[in-house]
C-alpha cells in the first residue's frame, strides 16, 4: 500500500519542504456551496419560537440558535462555533426535540454539571423538551463502558474542545463509540459546541468536524495526510513552515499564512452546518495590565532552580517541568511529596525513648540545655516562624505574631490595594535560644508528644512539608553542633518521610512504560487499563512490588507570601475576582486572608455557589472560567497564573465581559513575577490571533487594550 502524496507539490522553498499542491480535497472545498448564516435566520426565529415554546413561555430564540436547530436537522449534525454568551445552553437543550432523538446525551465539563441541571430546570418553564442524560468528559474518561451503557443516538458535546486531544481517554472513547455505531449501522448524530475550538492547529478539530458533518460539507480535508500538510503550512506555532503552495487559491489577495487563515475563517463561517458568530458584540471595552514585578525571594528561588534543575523537593529532567515549577514558584510556593505517617512514627519512637531516659544524658543537657519539651517547642516555633501553623503552640510561646521567611519587598498593584505589604523577618539564633529557654525544661510528657505529632500533621495539611519546618532548626546551629544526637534524631525522622530513591525510580520506569503503551494503542486509554493488561511487564511488576511501600502526599511548600498578600489586599480594596490556577493558592487566600475560594463546581468549602456570592472572591480558573455568568457582580479581575493558551483566556474573559455588563470597561491585571508567566501571556495572544483568523470569530484578547508595566529579574 503506497503513501498518499496527492496533497503535495515539490515547489522550490528555503525550508526544504514541498508546498501544497492542488488536490481533489482542495477542489471540493473551493467548490463547496456557501451561505450567509444570518440571511434567513431572522425569518426562522418567530416560527421556531412559536413551535417550541411552552404556552407560558416568554423567551425568544436568537437568530443563530434558530439557524443551528434548522441546520442540525437538515445535516443530521452540527458544528456550533459560538462564543461565550451566544446561547449554547438553550441550543443544546432544544436539539434532542428538534432531531427527534430517543436517547440523547449531553456531555459537559464536570464543573458545569450542577449548573447545567439548574439552567435546564429554568428552561423547562419556557420551552418544550425531550428527556436527556447529562454526563461529563471526566466521567467518560473514568468509565470505559459509559457510552455503551447510555447508547446515545444523539451526542451533544458542549465545550467540545475538551475532545481536541486524540490521545485523551475521553476522545478515544467517543471516537471508538462513533466507529462502533458506524460498524453496526446504528444511527448516531453528533453536535459539537464551542467558542474556542481551534487552539493552535487544524488537528485540534479535524476529527470533530468529521463526527459532526457529512463529508460533502466538511470545511477541512477529509483525508488525514492532506490535512496534515495544511497544518504544516498554516498552524500557529511551527519551527519549520511548509510553503502554502496552491492554498493561495483560498486568498489570492493575501497569500501569506495569516491571510489564508483569515480567508479560511470567513469561508468557515459561511459553511453549511457550521453555526458561527463573529463575536465581539459586548458594548464594554477590555483593558489588560500586564504587571511585571521582581520579588527577591522568587527571583532567588527560580534562578537556583534553573541552575540546578531542581526544586528543594525534587530534581527533574524535562523542560516542561522547568516551565511548570517556575510558574508555581512565581506565586511563592513549590510542591513536595511527604510521608507524614513515616515521619510521625519515627519521631514518636525517638521521643518515647527519650522520655524513658535512654537519651536524656546529663552531658547533652549540660551542653545545650535541650530537653524533650524544648525540642517540641523548637518544632512548634519553627512551624510558626515559617508562617505555616499560626494556631499551634500558643500556650508554649504566648500570643502569636506574624512573621515571614520572605526576602521580598512586597508587590504593589495599580491604584487598587491600600496599606503596606509586609517585609521579611529572619529568625536569629539568639532569639531562638531565648524562646527555647523560655519554653522550659524537663522530661517529655505524653501531652508534649501528642502536641508535637499534631504539629507535624497540621504543618503538612496547611501547606508545608514537616521536614521543611524541621530543617528550619538550622537557625539553632550552636545547638546542633553541641548536640549531635539531635541531628541524628531529626535526620532519621526526615529520611523516614522522604520517598526512597528505589521507589522513585520504579515509578519513573512504570510511567514511561505506560506512556509508550498508550501512545501506540487504540485499545487502552488509561494507566489502570495498562496495569491490568500487562501485569508481567518488568516495569509493571517492579512497580506493583514497591508502590504501596511509600504513601506520598503532595503538599505545597510556601517560601513567600508577597504575591498572595498583595492579591488579598487588592481583592478587599476592589471587591474583585482573583483567578488562580492552583488550588493551593486559592486555599491559602481563603485560610489566611478570609477571602472565600470557589473551586470545584464553582462552590466554596461550605457549598455556596459563586453565582450567589457578592464581593471579593477567589475563583478557580479550571472550574469557573467556563459556563458561569459573572458579569452582573464583577468587572475587575486579577490573574495569578493563567494556562498559557488563548482558549483559556477567551473563556475566562467571557465570564465578566459579556452581554449584561453594566460597566464601560472590564479590567484585568495579570501579575507576572517570572519570565515563564510573561511568555505564557504572549503565547496566549498568539493563540487568540490564530483562532480569530482561522474561525473568523473575534477573540476578546485581540480586542483588548494591553498595557505593560514594570520589569522582571527572573
Amino acid at each position: 500500500m503506497g503513501v498518499d502524496l496527492t496533497g503535495l507539490s515539490f515547489a522550490s522553498t528555503g525550508s526544504g519542504l514541498p508546498g501544497i499542491s492542488f488536490s481533489d480535497e482542495l477542489r471540493r472545498i473551493l467548490d463547496m456551496p456557501l451561505r450567509d448564516p444570518l440571511e434567513h435566520a431572522d425569518a426562522l426565529v418567530q416560527y421556531l419560537t412559536a413551535q417550541l415554546k411552552t404556552p407560558a413561555g416568554t423567551m425568544t430564540l436568537r437568530p443563530l440558535q434558530a439557524l443551528g436547530l434548522v441546520e442540525a436537522h437538515d445535516y443530521q449534525g452540527m458544528l456550533g462555533l459560538l462564543p461565550v454568551g451566544e446561547g449554547k445552553t438553550l441550543l443544546s437543550f432544544l436539539l434532542p426535540l428538534v432531531l427527534g432523538a430517543a436517547r440523547p446525551v449531553l456531555v459537559v465539563p464536570a464543573s458545569l454539571e450542577d449548573k447545567t441541571h439548574e439552567e435546564f430546570a429554568e428552561l423547562r418553564e419556557h420551552w418544550q423538551c425531550a428527556p436527556m442524560e447529562v454526563t461529563s468528559y471526566e466521567l467518560i474518561s473514568r468509565r470505559p463502558t459509559l457510552l455503551d451503557k447510555l447508547a446515545p443516538d444523539l451526542l451533544i458535546c458542549d465545550e467540545v474542545h475538551g475532545l481536541k486531544d486524540p490521545k485523551s481517554a475521553a476522545t478515544k472513547r467517543v471516537w471508538r463509540y462513533i466507529r462502533k455505531c458506524a460498524t453496526e449501522h446504528r444511527r448516531l448524530r453528533f453536535c459539537g459546541l464551542s467558542g474556542t475550538i481551534a487552539s493552535r492547529s487544524f488537528r485540534d478539530w479535524w476529527h470533530i468536524q468529521q463526527w459532526a458533518l457529512p463529508p460533502a460539507v466538511q470545511p477541512l480535508p477529509y483525508r488525514y495526510p492532506i490535512m496534515l500538510s495544511w497544518c504544516e503550512a498554516l498552524d500557529e506555532k511551527l519551527d519549520t513552515r511548509r510553503p502554502v503552495g496552491e492554498l493561495t487559491r483560498l486568498a489570492p489577495h493575501d497569500p501569506t499564512p495569516a491571510g489564508i487563515r483569515a480567508a479560511f475563517g470567513e469561508r468557515l463561517r459561511l459553511t453549511p452546518g457550521v453555526i458561527s458568530s463573529k463575536g465581539g458584540e459586548v458594548a464594554a471595552s477590555i483593558h489588560f495590565t500586564v504587571l511585571q514585578q521582581s520579588i527577591p525571594a522568587i527571583d532567588e528561588a527560580v534562578t537556583t532552580m534553573r541552575k540546578t534543575w531542581a526544586t528543594p523537593a525534587e530534581e527533574f529532567t524535562e523542560a516542561v517541568d522547568m516551565w511548570r515549577h517556575a510558574r508555581e514558584m512565581g506565586n511563592g510556593f513549590y510542591y513536595s511529596q511527604w510521608n507524614q505517617s513515616g515521619f510521625n512514627a519515627c519521631l514518636t519512637a525517638v521521643l518515647n525513648q527519650w522520655s524513658a531516659g535512654a537519651l536524656t544524658q546529663g552531658s547533652v543537657l549540660e551542653r545545650c540545655g535541650l530537653t524533650p519539651s524544648t525540642l517540641s517547642a523548637c518544632v512548634l516555633q519553627t512551624a510558626r516562624d515559617t508562617t505555616m501553623v499560626e494556631s499551634l503552640g500558643a500556650t508554649a510561646r504566648g500570643t502569636p505574631t506574624r512573621s515571614s521567611t520572605d526576602c521580598g519587598t512586597g508587590i504593589g498593584l495599580p491604584s487598587n490595594a491600600s496599606g503596606s505589604y509586609s517585609t521579611s523577618t529572619t529568625v536569629s539564633a539568639t532569639s531562638a535560644s531565648e524562646r527555647v529557654a523560655r519554653a522550659g525544661s524537663g522530661r517529655v510528657e505524653a501531652s508534649t508528644v501528642s502536641a508535637l505529632i499534631t504539629a507535624t500533621k497540621q504543618v503538612a495539611s496547611e501547606g508545608c512539608s514537616a521536614h521543611l519546618a524541621i530543617e528550619r532548626l538550622a537557625h539553632w546551629e550552636t545547638m546542633l553542633k553541641a548536640c549531635p544526637e539531635l541531628s541524628t534524631i531529626l535526620g532519621a525522622a526526615v529520611r523516614a518521610a522522604q520517598p526512597p530513591e528505589e521507589w522513585l525510580e520504579a515509578r519513573r520506569a512504570f510511567n514511561a512504560y505506560v506512556r509508550q503503551v498508550l501512545k501506540n494503542s487504540r485499545t487502552y486509554d488509561t494507566m489502570g487499563q495498562v496495569k491490568a493488561a500487562f501485569p508481567d511487564a518488568p516495569e509493571v511488576a517492579a512497580w506493583a512490588q514497591l508502590e504501596h511501600t511509600f504513601d506520598p502526599v503532595t503538599v505545597p511548600v510556601w517560601f513567600t507570601d508577597d504575591v498572595v498578600e498583595a492579591a488579598a489586599a487588592w481583592a478587599k480594596a476592589t471587591g474583585g475576582l482573583v483567578w488562580v490556577e492552583h488550588t493551593a493558592v486559592g486555599e491559602r487566600l481563603a485560610e489566611r486572608y478570609s477571602i472565600p475560594y470557589f473551586g470545584e463546581q464553582g462552590r466554596s468549602r461550605i457549598g455556596r455557589s459563586i453565582l450567589h456570592h457578592e464581593g471579593a472572591a477567589v475563583v478557580s480558573q479550571k472550574a469557573v472560567s467556563k459556563g458561569f455568568n459573572l458579569q452582573y457582580g464583577w468587572h475587575q479581575n486579577l490573574l495569578l497564573n493563567v494556562t498559557p493558551a488563548g482558549w483559556r483566556y477567551e473563556q475566562l474573559i467571557g465570564r465578566t465581559h459579556r452581554q449584561g455588563q453594566a460597566h464601560d470597561t472590564v479590567y484585568f491585571i495579570v501579575v507576572v513575577t517570572v519570565a515563564e508567566q510573561l511568555a505564557g501571556f504572549q503565547q496566549a495572544q498568539a493563540d487568540a490571533l490564530y483562532e480569530q483568523q482561522t474561525t473568523g470569530q473575534r477573540q476578546k484578547l485581540c480586542l483588548a487594550d494591553v498595557t505593560n508595566t514594570g520589569a522582571l529579574c527572573a
